[in-house]
């Protein structure tokens, strides 16, 4: 007898965190030859972004770029061109050189040494062409953590859409997610966004063939820091400290990392030059009081010019 169709469900951990991947109306042989595709495209990747790999190419850069150019493929040399462009459509607040700035702020660098630093960083620094990079000073580190997720996403479509799948649903620790199609037996695949402080869910999403990427600041990440986030503005050189989440939904899963990050970090009066640079279908912002009551903020309502 023929082995009948299920839901397929494996994980495997990369980038620092799970990968879920759910196939459904799928025989468990076609599911592991699917998933084995998707894990060794994203191990692949986390090798080739991982600034922490000594035999990597981010590790060389970062080590030996500002005393002569490092070689870089056309694999790389399209990360950073896209990294380069992501830089000057969210007006830098999304900038791969900021780790040395984030670093020296949870170190309590006095405001000087901040201002010296953020001088030093940023695409304007940096000389990348097809084949090379070079950093002009040597405070600048490329961290392409920002950017890892969103990439993988991106390439695990292609897999699905080469594999013949017409559904399914990639979770990658729960805050980029890829709904490939739609659900079998549903118009859209629908995914919560937690609140932070209850056991409930703050807002639904309604997601067809798109991705969700959610960045955000929560009371665990703030312990971790002692008592601060990890995710700073690059113009401020100071972290976001406010408990919200932030999430986008898109077309593109690059388009909804690189977003979600950049709206959360930048000013308010910025959001709205900044989302008419995307095409994004939802950007919702929950903001926490210190009671844990929220409010829900439509950003393309209120910001953009769609």
């Amino acid at each position: 007898m023929a082995e009948s169709k299920n839901v397929y469900h494996s994980n495997f951990f990369a980038m620092g965190t799970r990968m879920d991947v759910v196939i459904p109306l799928i025989d468990n042989e076609q599911g592991d030859s699917i998933f084995n595709k998707i894990k060794t495209e994203t191990l692949r990747l986390e090798k080739k972004l991982s600034r922490f790999d000594a035999e990597g190419e981010i590790y060389k850069i970062n080590q030996t770029a500002h005393l002569k150019p490092v070689a870089v493929d056309k694999e790389l040399y399209s990360v950073l061109k896209k990294s380069m462009a992501y830089y000057q459509s969210t007006m830098g607040y999304f900038d791969i050189t900021t780790r040395p700035l984030l670093e020296s702020y949870l170190k309590n660098t006095v405001d000087s040494e901040i201002e010296k630093l953020k001088e030093n960083l940023g695409f304007d620094n940096i000389d990348l062409k097809e084949d090379s990079v070079f950093l002009k000073n040597e405070i600048i580190e490329f961290d392409l953590g920002g950017f890892g997720k969103g990439y993988a996403l991106e390439n695990i479509r292609k897999i699905l859409m080469d594999s013949q799948i017409k559904s399914a649903f990639i979770s990658f620790g729960e805050s980029s997610i890829l709904a490939f199609g739609k659900h079998p037996y549903g118009e859209h695949w629908g995914v919560g966004i937690k609140h932070l402080f209850e056991y409930e869910n703050v807002y639904s999403f309604k997601v067809v063939n798109q991705s969700l990427s959610t960045s955000g600041i929560t009371p665990s990440n703030q312990n971790k820091y002692g008592g601060r986030a990890h995710v700073i503005n690059p113009k401020t050189g100071k972290t976001i400290n406010s408990n919200r989440t932030l999430s986008v939904v898109s077309d593109s899963a690059l388009d909804s990392e690189i977003l979600s990050t950049a709206l959360m970090v930048c000013e308010e009066a910025e959001k709205k030059d900044i989302i008419k640079n995307f095409d994004v279908s939802e950007a919702i912002e929950i903001k926490y009081n210190s009671d844990h009551t929220y409010s829900c903020i439509n950003l393309i309502q209120d910001y953009s010019n769609h």
